[in-house]
């Protein structure tokens, strides 16, 4: 979902598309950087703290997610 400045939505999307969306990008960056590695490794320094990092950063964010969806949609 985005909000416009008048702090109403102006678009929203299937609640699956947000929660999988996470998990697609950091897929598509993994295959982007073993790309690079493997086709152009002498232009990529320090790669693997690179992937450690945006791993934690995504799987946090995803968790942020899911815990927030969780909290919108109680089941009980």
């Amino acid at each position: 979902m985005q909000w416009g400045l008048d702090g109403k939505p102006t678009w929203s999307a299937p609640k699956a598309v947000g929660l999988w969306a996470t998990v697609v990008i950091a897929l598509l960056v993994r295959l982007l950087i073993w790309a690079a590695m493997t086709y152009t490794p002498q232009l990529v320094h320090g790669a693997e703290i690179g992937l450690l990092m945006s791993s934690i950063i995504l799987a946090a964010s995803h968790v942020f997610v899911l815990m927030a969806a969780v909290r919108a949609n109680p089941t009980t």
